[in-house]
């Protein structure tokens, strides 16, 4: 109470109403209503108090010590002012603090400086003059303001009243500034109560949005209509919050959204430069957008993935081998030859031990014995022992699951084409040949690859060739020498339109993470009530079907242009032919390569022996 008469004494000389002197009593209403609000509707908020700097220092003290439980900074101002470091305005607009103004003098430029360099969640003004704090909520500055509110006294013909009016500026209500009533600490006892909703609706107000029809299935359309999932969700939020609004076909400079020479372009940049409002194309969540835009909550996940050029089918006459791997066919060629050599040595070993028992031969014949069986040969004659006729047994079974097992996969192989192996995670398309085709119209992908430091990416900036329209790219993947990065949803719908499905796949793993939001302009005050109706449609599952939907509609508005034929591998079934049969055709020419070698080296080996033998007997 002693601060408070304190106060009251010094305000007398300094503060006039209707030019005349503010009455005692009004001075201390004015003083109570202070520590009200932070006690009340304050209570366990970080308070800022901005007073005028024409205020003596000693009410400036009187002032800070009412509100010295939630006070956290006193400023004043003036047409000298100046603002806090750059460091500590954005401190403080991460906590948002409520800002308290009080004044007695006419300072409209300097509340648009504090708007703009504060940039201020939840302001209340306190004028010491009636009418003055009415005159102020009149600013078209504190329409970014989320929680604005006025305290002022209200005027009397006898000045005998201390009543403390309280006002609230609605931005797009016909009549903006609104009395919400007199001051009671019981009546504004709550947050709510004291800074209501200002935006219940939008009154009919036109949002000029910045757009660009060609983002399927999200928007998209002519010059004339557009419609997508983007159109739903806005024609859902205008008829609950009454507004209408203006589309943009497409950006003046065909871009998305990027940094270019120190301003962004496209249609961020439109938004940027104060242009449009806000902008229902789907955008990827980036941490430099959100430090110059506000984004909505996520619409969709839609993440970024690279898209690859189908395999190339192998050449058919490798299909006599692919019935087995290269490890079956080399452990059936040494166990044929281990077998053999073991047949060898027993018979060898037979010989030494003196066992009557016709020979079997050599190691050759024991060789083409035992590969013929592999190959569906009888074997010429049983052997007599029964140590042999036991492993002729087991072999001869062997030989019999291996052929069956190649002979039903060989059947399975000639009537279907196969392909190369298909890439499944990122490591392995760095370490591919495959170059990267990109359409720079300011997409995040474009600028994430090329100011990207990552190792998995900075292989692709050597090899990475920038086409004019998403047409000339996709005719690259299609040749089969490029990959292309960008959001799954959009890119496999353009995709789409120029190749059949199975022409390209999607890698598994994700390049990017994809949420997709809306930007608004920064500090946008009504940006909370997009989110709540977004959210809810969200969780109902509106976007994803509306998604679906159009989808199936885009396609069906596609224009004959894509490719004709279907693949190979997408026919019901195909006729042998002799590409299929060149792999027999090539063992049969090294087996007659391999035969005429070996009659050769026997005729070279019959006349060398002849030759010896007659020297010999001429000896």
């Amino acid at each position: 109470m002693v601060g408070h008469v304190w106060l009251l004494a010094l305000l007398a000389p300094y503060v006039t109403v209707a030019g005349t002197f503010l009455m005692p009593q009004k001075q201390e209403k004015l003083l109570r209503v202070l520590s009200e609000v932070a006690s009340g509707p304050a209570r366990g908020q970080l308070v800022i108090l901005h007073l005028d700097a024409a205020i003596p220092v000693d009410l400036f003290e009187a002032a800070v010590r009412s509100l010295r439980p939630t006070l956290h900074s006193t400023l004043t101002f003036g047409n000298d002012h100046s603002w806090p470091a750059n460091e500590t305005l954005t401190l403080l607009q991460n906590k948002r603090p409520l800002h308290i103004f009080v004044w007695f003098t006419s300072l409209q430029e300097v509340l648009r400086s504090f708007c703009y360099y504060w940039r201020p969640f939840s302001l209340l003004l306190v004028s010491l003059r009636p009418a003055s704090a009415r005159n102020l909520l009149r600013e078209e500055v504190l329409h970014a303001v989320q929680n604005v509110a006025a305290l002022e006294p209200l005027p009397v013909a006898d000045n005998s009243s201390n009543l403390i009016g309280v006002f609230a500026q609605f931005p797009f209500s016909l009549w903006p500034v609104k009395f919400l009533g007199h001051w009671k600490s019981d009546t504004f006892s709550t947050w709510k109560s004291l800074f209501p909703d200002r935006f219940p609706t939008f009154e009919g107000y036109t949002f000029h949005i910045a757009s660009w029809f060609r983002d399927p299935p999200y928007l998209y359309g002519d010059r004339f209509k557009a419609r997508g999932v983007s159109i739903r969700i806005l024609d859902s939020l205008s008829s609950k919050m009454n507004f209408t609004y203006t589309l943009t076909p497409q950006p003046p400079d065909l871009k998305w959204g990027v940094i270019e020479n120190g301003s962004w372009v496209g249609v961020l940049g439109m938004i940027a430069r104060g242009e449009k409002n806000f902008t229902i194309n789907s955008f990827s969540l980036t941490d430099d957008r959100t430090q110059v835009f506000d984004a909505s909550t996520c619409i969709q996940i839609d993440p970024y993935s690279a898209f690859l050029p189908s395999p190339q089918q192998l050449p058919k006459w490798l299909s006599i081998f692919r019935p087995f791997t290269t490890t079956v066919l080399a452990s059936l060629v040494l166990t044929t030859v281990m077998c053999s050599i073991l047949l060898l040595l027993k018979e060898r070993l037979r010989k030494r031990l003196g066992v009557p028992q016709p020979s079997q031969g050599s190691a050759t014949s024991f060789w083409l014995v035992l590969q013929g069986s592999l190959v569906g040969q009888s074997v010429p004659g049983l052997p007599k022992a029964l140590w042999q006729r036991t492993f002729v047994a087991v072999w001869l079974i062997s030989c019999l699951v291996v052929t069956a097992a190649y002979s039903s996969n060989l059947v399975g192989i000639l009537t279907s084409p196969a392909y190369y192996r298909h890439l499944h995670t990122l490591q392995e398309l760095v370490e591919s040949d495959y170059r990267l085709a990109l359409v720079d119209n300011g997409s995040y992908i474009a600028a994430h690859i090329k100011n990207n430091n990552e190792s998995s990416l900075q292989s692709f900036q050597q090899r990475m060739d920038v086409f004019p329209t998403y047409k000339e790219a996709i005719a690259a993947l299609e040749k089969g020498s490029h990959i292309m990065l960008q959001i799954r949803g959009y890119l496999s719908l353009e995709l789409h339109k120029y190749l059949e499905d199975e022409y390209w796949y999607m890698l598994q793993q994700n390049v990017a993470s994809g949420q997709q939001v809306w930007y608004f302009a920064k500090h946008t005050p009504w940006k909370h009530k997009f989110d709540e109706v977004i959210r809810q449609l969200s969780w109902f599952g509106f976007i994803e079907h509306w998604r679906e939907v159009e989808e199936e509609a885009w396609k069906k508005t596609i224009k004959p242009t894509r490719k004709g034929g279907k693949r190979e591998d997408s026919s019901p079934a195909q006729s042998l032919t002799l590409s299929h049969l060149q792999g027999s055709f090539y063992i049969l020419s090294i087996a007659w390569a391999l035969s005429v070698l070996v009659f050769f080296l026997e005729i070279s080996s019959h006349r060398y022996s002849v030759t010896c033998s007659t020297d010999m007997l001429v000896a």
